[in-house]
């Protein structure tokens, strides 16, 4: 079912009117092949005119590398691992879309063709290294300095550096966004952008980017604004409290918020894939599966052991691996999660209590705008509690593998009780073993009360969201929009009744209310109306229950969506 409101006369509150001065086509006309292979350099290709490079010097000859570069002659060899370090301390150069990229296979090839004013640079079915998918991408430089780059529909799944330098020693301006349209180098000669490998950020497919001197040493860049949805900022939090029922198992129950902001210090756990074993917790533990212990391992990948078990590491989350393991775990957030990308895992304790946080670290292959941050408390009773901040900005699609378990299990070749869902289950009383999984190439992640975007807002179409994670007792819910993030922490507004609640909408649009059943909503259609002015209007969304009890206020927030409207 869905439920529908029209929004077009409100964009105008915040539009941002956007004028398109030029656009880059692909021209079908792209010359004879160069017989590119898998790192190679076409060199000394004559543009029959003299073309100025970023950082002012004119050549009317090219070096072409496979690897999606364009050169000046002798300038460098081919290189497939593209990093800004080296963008900017390596020579002048165009990079429409420098990865690990291999032009071997039927019809691959990078074709060049020239006329008296322009030359083309076209890799033709090219494909990143062991990926059959095929791509293709266009350059055109032009003799007034223009450089032009066309994207086909096809190169969504890919994650190079794009962008132009002068190089040698170039100052770092900072990463632009092409997708949200025009920029400037405010007389700069350096202008870039990185997508992550596997993360399905690259927003460019089918689209294009046009830079054109501005006559000061710098660029003016043109490229569509596209249309974008995004999430952002923490939910309301929540606390999963595990009580010993004296039997062996647990008493499961939602807990006031136990976050405690004083996270400690720094386990030191800087690599991916790491196990920092025998950190001590100063008092004797009764872990799940009835060993007693004084120390722990911790796996960056978001889960606890006991001291000296003796495990690797392990980035892949399966009930049967947890069950079969000779040990308990404690998996407050057990995913594939690469501290390298950013954010930290640090503990605190007391003589009764030991404090874990994983504060905004990042998944593997992920970005450090999107790190989690979840927090585990032992208590010297057996209480276990998990409390989730930024659970919302976990990505299940990251190489659509990415999978995840939250719980607790004795190991030892325990029976597999069955997964539970912890938006309906609890209370629930429980053996030794209990958890969820989800994965995330088809599982949305419903632990936190969460505010999703199924499309991007488009004009002329509808805007989809749904929520997840509804609290159970809820008796209403509804979407919050307006045109500013205020990112106001109300733990510092205690008389306002949210603690562990953050506003992340400024809130100018009346509220919209949206017919739920159980933990999931309705999905919410959005008219954006026809109105291209809508164009470069960004909307900031926070969804709300009313949920008496939960909170002081009886109210709770979501994450928030931030969309862009765009093309």
């Amino acid at each position: 079912m869905h439920a529908h409101t029209t929004l077009a006369g409100l964009l105008t509150l915040a539009t941002l009117t956007c004028t398109t001065t030029a656009q880059v086509v692909f021209d079908p006309n792209i010359g004879a092949p160069l017989s590119a292979g898998d790192d190679t350099l076409s060199e000394d290709l004559a543009l029959g005119f003299s073309f100025p490079f970023p950082n002012g010097t004119s050549t009317t000859t090219i070096d072409v590398d496979s690897n999606g570069r364009i050169l000046l002659p002798d300038s460098s060899a081919s290189d497939f691992s593209e990093t800004l370090g080296e963008f900017l301390a390596n020579p002048t150069s165009i990079c429409p879309m420098w990865d690990d990229i291999s032009m071997i296979g039927v019809g691959d090839d990078i074709y060049f063709n020239t006329t008296a004013t322009s030359a083309l640079v076209t890799w033709n079915d090219a494909r990143l290294f062991n990926d059959p998918r095929l791509f293709t991408f266009q350059v055109q430089l032009h003799d007034d300095g223009r450089i032009g780059i066309f994207y086909d529909s096809r190169s969504a799944h890919v994650g190079p550096l794009i962008g132009i330098t002068g190089g040698n020693g170039a100052g770092d301006p900072g990463q632009v966004d092409y997708s949200r349209g025009g920029t400037a180098t405010a007389g700069g000669d350096t202008v870039y952008e990185i997508f992550p490998l596997f993360t399905l950020t690259f927003d460019l497919a089918d689209s294009w980017i046009e830079f054109a001197p501005d006559g000061s040493g710098g660029y003016d860049v043109t490229s569509p604004r596209l249309a974008d949805a995004d999430p952002y900022g923490p939910s309301c939090r929540r606390t999963i409290q595990y009580t010993p029922d004296g039997v062996g198992g647990y008493i499961v129950t939602d807990s006031p918020d136990a976050f405690d902001p004083a996270v400690g210090t720094s386990l030191g756990i800087t690599d991916d894939d790491q196990i920092l074993p025998n950190v001590p917790l100063g008092f004797s533990f009764p872990f799940p599966g009835g060993s007693t212990v004084t120390s722990i391992d911790v796996d960056s990948n978001g889960r606890i052991l006991p001291g000296n078990a003796g495990e690797n590491p392990d980035f892949s989350p399966t009930a049967a691996e947890m069950l079969a393991l000779p040990v308990g775990t404690i998996a407050p957030f057990w995913t594939d999660f690469d501290i390298r990308s950013g954010g930290d895992i640090t503990m605190a304790t007391t003589a009764s209590t030991a404090t874990l946080t994983w504060n905004s670290v990042a998944q593997f292959h992920g970005v450090a705008e999107r790190g989690i941050t979840a927090q585990v408390e032992l208590d010297v009773s057996g209480a276990i509690r998990f409390t989730f901040v930024t659970a919302p900005l976990w990505d299940g699609q990251l190489l659509g593998l990415s999978e995840l378990i939250i719980g607790i299990s004795e190991g030892n070749d325990a029976a597999d009780p069955g997964a539970i869902d912890y938006s309906t289950a609890l209370p629930l009383s429980s053996g030794a073993t209990v958890y969820e999984f989800w994965d995330g190439a088809v599982d949305d992640l419903d632990i936190q009360f969460s505010l999703q975007a199924l499309n991007t807002p488009k004009p002329a179409s509808s805007w989809d969201l749904q929520l997840f994670g509804i609290p159970s007792g809820s008796i209403g819910a509804f979407v919050l929009i307006g045109f500013s993030n205020p990112n106001l922490d109300l733990d510092l507004v205690p008389i306002l009744g949210l603690p562990g609640c953050t506003l992340l909408t400024s809130a100018t649009v009346p509220a919209i209310t949206v017919p739920f059943s159980g933990p999931t909503s309705n999905v919410l259609s959005i008219n954006l109306g026809p109105n291209p002015n809508a164009i470069g209007t960004t909307a900031f969304l926070q969804a709300a229950t009313i949920t008496p009890g939960l909170t002081p206020l009886g109210i709770v927030l979501s994450n928030g969506v931030e969309g862009f409207v765009g093309n």
